[in-house]
């Protein structure tokens, strides 16, 4: 399934009005996802945006200038990647 922008901010918007207490987005994914965080960012409910990125100082930084300071940190535990 590939939303729109329209989409994903309703069902932000719906989620929001659910009591979830958090939205978690990957803005390093892609820049479609970056300007949805950015619009998001506008919203009543920026503090409940959270950016799900790697642990690496670029992704961090990357979700901090755009200014989330909610983040899930994730790694990869193979020895591979």
């Amino acid at each position: 399934v590939n939303f729109s922008m329209h989409d994903k901010l309703r069902i932000a918007r719906k989620i929001n009005e659910c009591g979830i207490d958090q939205i978690a987005i990957m803005p390093a994914v892609s820049k479609y996802e970056e300007i949805l965080v950015k619009e998001l960012l506008t919203t009543s409910f920026k503090e409940k945006i959270f950016a799900s990125t790697m642990l690496d100082n670029k992704y961090v930084d990357h979700s901090h200038n755009l200014g989330i300071r909610n983040l899930i940190l994730f790694t990869s535990l193979s020895d591979i990647l």
